[in-house]
């Protein structure tokens, strides 16, 4: 009878063994997954981001003629903010459509002037641009 015992102990010992390793390796694969999918999305909107760049092309008077210089549509009314000498501004931004399309131009048209060495900035998802009006 002790001989019997001795291989079903073993036998549970080695089934428990077998139990915890599967339990640790789906846990772990569990754990990598997830992390590989935070990566992926936040890398895609990082990637949607920098794809929103502009540039201003020209500040005189109430016109701010920016550039998309970007891949990405921008919304002009929800992605863009504009700045003179650091303090928000209204802008219309006249007959364009909402979205500005890559290589394309759109025309603000502030509440008033831009005084003469003021700093136009505009922000956008990837970075601000400046220009001095002139």
């Amino acid at each position: 009878m002790k001989g019997i015992s001795a291989i079903v102990v073993t036998i549970l010992l080695v089934l428990i063994t077998i139990s915890l390793v599967g339990f640790v390796f789906v846990f772990f694969q569990r754990s990598v997954s997830e992390a590989a999918g935070t990566t992926t999305e936040q890398q895609q909107q990082l990637q949607t981001q920098l794809g929103k760049q502009i540039s201003i092309d020209n500040a005189a008077g109430t016109i701010v003629t920016i550039r998309h210089a970007g891949t990405g549509a921008i919304n002009l009314t929800n992605d863009l903010s504009v700045y003179v000498n650091n303090v928000p501004v209204a802008c219309a931004w006249g007959n364009h459509d909402v979205l500005l399309q890559p290589g394309n131009t759109a025309t603000c048209t502030l509440a008033s002037p831009c005084a003469s060495d003021s700093t136009v900035k505009v922000t956008a998802p990837a970075a601000p641009a400046e220009f001095t009006c002139g």
